[in-house]
């Protein structure tokens, strides 16, 4: 049982009192496992830790509701400060520098749309970005497909992975030095995971199409929060079933 506390404060600020103590409780989580992480010279793990902790924390801030301008200073200093530490980043960065400087990255709570006319090369654009995340950022990428089977999605992921061209890697003509650098490239990433087990980073590829597996919007986005990712990518987005309808719209708008 709880005692009665009167308190004349608004249900927002103790709201954000409890946002805040969370805030410290959670730093403080944080910063005893990074100086356990450095003790053990685990640099990428440690790198996995923060990285985590800033994009729960920038999730949990990017709510709705009015800002006042007068009141924005706090608001603006804060984000000003993450940008200029992140060198000009508030999101995951695409793996193209002229669209980071534009976009400033994937930023948390975004919709972003690839658009293209059929066999344009869509699927291999939004892997290659999902590669580039999970690669070089340490970032938990889901990657959804409606149209391809995993294998064929392996098959793409491992030869950007690899750097090797997709139909020599398909119709297995690689040579023996790429057949090495493809195996040795997916090993390596599995020993990667393996070491920093408990962190953030995992590429995951799925077409489940079972009833508790993605088969509509919002099994998708459960299974999303199941797995904490920190990027979603949806292939034909418009071929999943709406709840609300219980159907599927070939026209995707």
């Amino acid at each position: 049982a709880f005692d009665y506390c009167p308190d004349s404060d608004s249900s927002s600020a103790l709201c954000q009192e409890l946002l805040e103590n969370n805030l410290v409780t959670d730093g403080q989580q944080m910063a005893e496992s990074l100086l356990e992480a450095l003790e053990d010279q685990e640099v990428d793990a440690a790198l996995g830790l923060v990285n985590t902790f800033l994009q729960t924390w920038n999730r949990r801030q990017a709510e709705g509701g009015d800002l006042a301008l007068s009141e924005g200073a706090g608001v603006l200093r804060e984000q000003y400060t993450r940008t200029k530490t992140a060198q000009g980043m508030l999101g995951l960065p695409w793996p193209w520098e002229s669209v980071n400087d534009e976009t400033l990255g994937m930023q948390p709570g975004q919709l972003i749309i690839v658009y293209g006319r059929p066999k344009s090369m869509k699927t291999w654009v939004a892997l290659y970005i999902a590669v580039h995340a999970y690669l070089y950022h340490n970032a938990r990428v889901l990657f959804y497909s409606r149209e391809m089977d995993k294998m064929q999605l392996l098959r793409r992921a491992a030869s950007i992975v690899a750097g090797l061209d997709y139909g020599a890697v398909k119709k297995a003509k690689l040579s023996s030095s790429q057949e090495e650098d493809l195996f040795d490239s997916l090993d390596m990433l599995q020993e990667k995971e393996k070491a920093q087990e408990g962190q953030r980073s995992k590429f995951i590829i799925s077409n489940d199409r079972g009833p508790n597996l993605g088969a509509t919007t919002d099994l998708l986005v459960q299974k999303a929060k199941d797995e904490q990712v920190d990027l979603l990518v949806v292939d034909a987005l418009y071929k999943l079933a709406d709840r609300r309808t219980k159907g599927r719209d070939s026209d995707w708008k």
